[in-house]
């Protein structure tokens, strides 16, 4: 493991409750290699400010980028299954005739 990666992995572990999610919600540059982030651990809600060095900036904003596409993917799986078992049970009820117009 590279100091880099070491650095980005003692940032992203919350110092409250140990999780590995915390990710950036802020940053602002202090000088041309230094940048102040805010960040927040999403179980805890524990806030902290950090000065990090730019490269170590851009690793959290692309680890909190794969981790959000990770999301948005496994959303977007969990709204096609609920929507299939809903349209299956609308088929159900449908050849049971517990659908009636009045329904409507």
């Amino acid at each position: 493991m590279t100091e880099l990666q070491k650095k980005k992995t003692e940032i992203q572990t919350c110092p409250l409750c140990k999780s590995e999610l915390v990710y950036p919600v802020e940053r602002c540059q202090v000088n041309d290699m230094e940048w102040k982030v805010l960040l927040l651990c999403p179980n805890c809600s524990c806030k902290r400010e950090m000065v990090v060095e730019r490269e170590t900036v851009r690793e959290l904003l692309k680890s909190a980028r794969v981790g959000r596409e990770s999301l948005m993917r496994e959303l977007d799986k969990m709204q096609k299954r609920n929507m299939e078992e809903e349209v299956d049970k609308f088929i159900c009820a449908l050849n049971k005739d517990h659908i009636l117009p009045i329904d409507f």
